[in-house]
């Protein structure tokens, strides 16, 4: 059985990166995509770096903001726009 705090670890690593790489190439502060999200700069700062994932419904919402798909933003592969 996979160890889940270690998947769970991963993901959060890998979708942390690609939102920090659609808000570099969007040209984007953290704090501007969070006022944009709606959660605060720390939030943003916690996901990019893997500590936290968000919540479906942010998720949903990081998606739209960075004009990217939820599947994108899981997916294993790492071309993002």
């Amino acid at each position: 059985m996979v160890d889940k705090q270690k998947e769970s670890a991963r993901l959060a690593k890998r979708l942390g990166q690609k939102i920090a790489v659609r808000r570099k190439q969007l040209s984007w502060t953290q704090d501007q995509l969070a006022e944009r999200v709606g959660v605060y700069a720390e939030t943003i700062s916690r996901f990019e770096r893997g500590e936290n994932l968000p919540s479906l419904l942010t998720l949903d919402r990081l998606a739209t903001t960075l004009e990217a798909d939820v599947s994108e933003m899981l997916s294993r592969a790492t071309n993002i726009r």
